[in-house]
């Protein structure tokens, strides 16, 4: 079954790239890929044929890759397994926006699969990560999942992933080091040994307005089946919202511990090293040929994936706080590999990761001005 599911979400992709070059129907004299050169809701907003056209062909290029991909993790090829639904959602939430917007009575059974797809994937609690919060008591994360905020900052997410990806050329110089300083860029921080080797990465960063001591609990619970990444949690969470508290619980991180990052845990960043109040350092290497942990100094080592997430906190006085978020990533050189972590992993990560910083920041912040409040009484 699971096979059949792969091989229609990949068919149902390649029907988005044909559709995106054949010629429209209702005018033969169209020419080649104008299918979908005409929009109900581009012409309302006076915009003309030529415009939509390409935004036409480029959200149908990411849903195609995106239900390629989708139907890949089912079959175990090149994407991992755990990515699935993740891949599904995002694919068929694109695709249901271009069907939409470009209407055609052709489109109505590509947008019936689109709506099964979602409401299959987004509205059942079938889910082993709504499971886990609720046997662990976290009801309020439980019972939130896939509210319409989820779901709609999860599709917001998943249209700034595409666009990142489609302009990563133009646009990488920007947000590889969003919110740093060049000093920031350059600093030494504890992990950056875990990556000697580093071929790309983020370095973002952002200003807190509250001491560090009030920012690190949230970084010591971050994780799927913890507290959230306080990211797009349609994706990266199973669509159970992050935590807007410190939780107790998840407080108690220590080095060697497994961070998971996908929803049922199945995969996860081992913590590499924390200085308390300061650093939390999750990454390592691995052997892709034998998935084994690997030393990444070692001349014998031919095929591998080198990465860290590291987490960092420093004061720029009492009440100001930058917290910086660096992910270098390296990799054994060829074409599939470079594609695959710097042409998709990084931008990906990017939005990511800014999502996560800009949520701690809302967090922190509203937590410390309660506080400051309360004190005041």
């Amino acid at each position: 079954m699971k096979t059949i599911v792969a091989l229609f979400l990949i068919l149902h992709g390649l029907v988005h790239g044909i559709l995106a070059l054949v010629p429209n129907p209702d005018d033969p004299d169209a020419g080649f890929a104008s299918f979908f050169s005409r929009s109900w809701l581009l012409t309302g907003l006076g915009l003309s044929e030529s415009t939509g056209k390409p935004i036409a062909i480029i959200l149908a290029a990411i849903a195609t890759i995106g239900f390629i991909a989708t139907g890949l993790a089912l079959l175990g090829i090149l994407v991992p397994y755990d990515w699935w639904s993740v891949l599904a959602v995002a694919s068929a939430a694109i695709s249901l926006f271009l069907l939409v917007i470009f209407w055609h009575p052709y489109l109505i059974i590509g947008i019936l699969i689109d709506a099964v797809i979602l409401v299959t994937i987004l509205f059942t609690d079938w889910s082993p990560e709504y499971n886990f919060y609720v046997q662990h008591g976290e009801n309020e994360m439980a019972n939130g999942k896939y509210n319409l905020r989820v779901i709609g900052e999860g599709i917001a997410g998943a249209a700034a992933i595409a666009a990142t990806i489609l302009l990563s050329p133009l646009t990488r110089a920007w947000y590889h080091k969003w919110g740093a300083t060049e000093e920031e860029v350059r600093r030494s921080l504890p992990g950056d040994d875990l990556v000697p080797h580093p071929k790309t990465g983020i370095n973002i960063a952002i200003t807190i307005q509250a001491p560090a001591a009030e920012v690190w609990p949230w970084l010591m619970q971050i994780g799927c089946r913890r507290a959230g990444w306080y990211s797009y949690d349609l994706l990266d969470n199973g669509g159970v919202p992050s935590a807007k508290r410190i939780i107790e619980t998840y407080q108690h991180l220590k080095i060697g511990d497994e961070v998971p990052f996908t929803p049922n845990g199945n995969m996860g960043f081992p913590v590499a090293a924390i200085d308390p109040g300061r650093a939390l350092v999750m990454g390592g290497t691995m052997n892709t040929s034998t998935s084994e942990e690997a030393d990444p100094n070692d001349p014998d080592l031919e095929t591998y994936l080198s990465g860290a997430i590291i987490l960092f906190v420093y004061e720029l006085d009492p009440g100001t706080t930058r917290l910086i978020y660096r992910m270098p990533l390296g990799w054994n050189p060829n074409w599939r590999n470079t594609l695959m972590y710097r042409g998709f992993l990084e931008p990906i990560s990017f939005v990511m990761a800014r999502k996560t910083l800009l949520a701690i920041k809302q967090r922190v912040e509203t937590a410390h001005a309660g506080a400051v409040a309360q004190a005041a009484i």
